[in-house]
């Protein structure tokens, strides 16, 4: 598995993560007599890149990193077989042979780190300490369709509200270190307290990180995640750039691509879905349809010319879709039609 070069100096993050002393030192704690640490030291912008090897390296559990060697060795004895083979080598001769060789074989390797260290995050994203998942321990999924709120208890007392069109997974039996749950969609969360077993949730490109808290994360396909705090402390985390914000209450933070928004005070509308309470604030046609749609499961067709512009507030404390269309429609002039999960809204306009 290990890699030389000529030069240190000329390193790449591929080349850390290839070299088998490297990976070493990292996995069994850096020894401060290693010669490593005196090559890092001396040279910055070597130091930086070791660190992103690093911060791959530690994504991977032990027993991970030693797949990935056993992988690895199989993959480039293949490579070695493949070129060695009649035929396969023919019109490179020594030194050509080896480089040849030695371009498939880095290849690969890379290849197979990025495929092993994505199933590993797939199925445990960084979380470095939970056992292996088993029979009497098996992935839990819960799921919810347009229309429907599910309330889920977990093992260690937490309690998740799942808004519609959600789904989280999780171990049914968290382990006694740290416990890791998956979020797409939107959630709330009142963690039990647990200074111990640090709590993370996985959403989109970001991990929330929480030891007794409550909080709401919004995460939908092709979307930025939405972290907002109501009680305790989170540490937020961003995988493209590794930098972690702290939430206070009444913080909440938006993900982008590269990292963090500066983190905003928000109101109650953004955590009013998890007690039943519908809020629009100056909303526009197309955003009071979309939360309906959603709140209810419900499709909604239009007939009519509607005014473009709707500047509509409102509040509803557990009401019906009814009641909901009849104060909405008085409001911004138009009337209804319930055809099972159809509804047909006719403008006042049309004659």
């Amino acid at each position: 598995m290990k890699v030389y070069k000529k030069s240190f100096a000329n390193y790449s993050i591929e080349d850390f993560l290839l070299d088998e002393d490297y990976l070493d030192w990292i996995v069994n704690g850096k020894d401060k007599n290693s010669p490593w640490l005196s090559r890092l030291n001396s040279n910055p912008i070597l130091k930086d890149r070791a660190k992103e090897a690093e911060h791959v390296i530690r994504l991977l559990s032990k027993k991970e990193v030693k797949k990935f060697e056993y992988q690895s060795d199989r993959i480039k004895k293949r490579i070695d077989d493949y070129l060695d083979s009649p035929g396969k080598s023919k019109g490179l001769k020594g030194e050509n042979v080896q480089s040849n060789r030695n371009v498939v074989w880095r290849w690969a390797v890379a290849a197979s780190l990025a495929i092993l260290l994505s199933v590993f995050l797939a199925k445990d994203l960084l979380f470095l300490e939970k056992g292996p998942v088993t029979i009497n321990n098996p992935i839990q999924e819960k799921n919810t369709i347009s229309g429907q709120k599910l309330t889920v208890h977990l093992s260690d007392g937490s309690r998740v509200i799942l808004n519609s069109g959600s789904s989280i997974s999780y171990a049914k039996y968290f382990s006694d270190s740290s416990r890791v749950v998956r979020l797409q969609g939107e959630a709330f969360f009142e963690v039990s307290k647990n200074p111990d077993r640090p709590f993370r949730v996985i959403a989109g490109n970001t991990v929330t990180e929480a030891i007794g808290t409550s909080f709401t994360i919004n995460s939908h396909y092709n979307e930025s995640v939405n972290v907002a705090l109501l009680t305790g402390k989170v540490y937020v985390a961003h995988f493209s750039d590794k930098s972690k914000v702290i939430l206070s209450p009444g913080q909440m933070i938006k993900s982008n691509e590269g990292g963090f928004n500066t983190p905003l005070s928000f109101g109650y509308d953004i955590v009013a879905w998890k007690d039943n309470v519908l809020i629009f604030d100056n909303a526009s046609r197309r955003e009071i349809f979309e939360s309906l749609k959603k709140w209810f499961g419900v499709v909604f067709e239009f007939k009519g010319s509607f005014n473009t512009k709707w500047n509509y507030s409102g509040r509803f404390d557990n009401q019906s879709l009814e009641n909901i269309l009849r104060s909405i429609g008085f409001a911004e002039g138009f009337n209804y039609e319930i055809k099972n999960k159809v509804i047909v809204i006719k403008s006042r306009n049309t004659k």
